[in-house]
């Protein structure tokens, strides 16, 4: 266990040096010192406090005493602001794999493969034969993904545009995902790259409804509304915040995506290389 142990719902980036705190349940974004950072860098990597003091020692030509007040400062500003992982009750989360009981067991058979334009986005030839999707499930899970805009609507900011006052409909586009998410795959007999296949494809139909309802929409109000679209259609989605790793666009620092069971569905597989993962909601 941590010396440090910050909450479920809070990413912690300490991209060169100055490290950012994103609290996904209200969108709160908080910026660290560099000494604060180093500190809490530290914190989750060390299991004592005594380890803790000696590697700032090693960094800071400070007496024991200065650092002490360092950390107690930072413990208490973190505790404050409602940050802090408390281990009772014990936060107990089921592993998202299990969601998934087939997804290391595939149709047996040889399944014809087609190259689309889902090959053009991955590089990955998938199989043709996919799951049945009927247009009464993609009419409820455009009514899921418009009302997770309409929550949205008005008050979205720039994911760069997130401060210490929150994000206003945040909260409500939150909990709106994790009373959706699905506590099982209403594909189980499908392999995950069926699942995966199946998800990209869908993305087409969701983005011209979010076109229509919101032309000019960022990339995290398509993000949950594409969220809001697959948790309704019965597969477990989640939105991947992300901060830049090397903090050059300062319009925007950060970047929203959906994954299914960490597989990147609306946007390249590559894209978390250039950002670090800060949270995934719904928890």
């Amino acid at each position: 266990m941590a010396f440090i142990e910050l909450k479920p719902s809070v990413g912690f980036d300490a991209a060169d040096g100055e490290g950012v705190l994103l609290e996904s349940l209200q969108g709160t974004l908080y910026r660290l010192t560099p000494s604060a950072t180093d500190i809490l860098t530290l914190g989750l990597q060390v299991t004592t406090h005594e380890d803790l003091l000696v590697g700032l020692a090693s960094r800071y030509d400070a007496d024991r005493e200065t650092l002490q007040q360092g950390i107690h400062a930072l413990l208490h500003q973190l505790e404050q602001l409602d940050l802090l992982h408390t281990p009772d009750p014990p936060f107990a989360q089921t592993a998202f794999h299990s969601c998934f009981p087939y997804q290391h067991q595939p149709r047996r058979g040889s399944v014809p493969l087609e190259e689309d334009w889902d090959f053009l986005l991955t590089g990955v030839a998938t199989p043709s034969s996919l799951p049945s999707f009927s247009w009464w499930q993609r009419l409820h899970a455009w009514h899921s993904a418009f009302t997770a805009l309409r929550l949205l609507q008005g008050e979205e900011k720039a994911p760069s545009q997130w401060s210490e006052r929150g994000w206003p409909g945040w909260s409500r586009a939150h909990q709106y995902l994790a009373s959706l998410w699905p506590g099982a795959v209403a594909f189980a007999s499908s392999s995950l790259p069926e699942i995966i296949h199946l998800a990209r494809r869908e993305l087409l139909f969701c983005l011209c409804l979010v076109r229509l309802i919101a032309p000019e929409a960022l990339c995290v109000a398509r993000s949950v509304a594409f969220c809001a679209y697959l948790c309704r259609a019965g597969i477990p989605a989640h939105v991947t915040i992300g901060r830049d790793r090397f903090a050059k666009n300062e319009r925007f620092e950060f970047h929203a995506w959906v994954e299914v069971d960490g597989v990147v569905v609306n946007d390249i597989p590559e894209v978390a290389t250039g950002y670090s993962p800060l949270v995934r909601i719904p928890l």
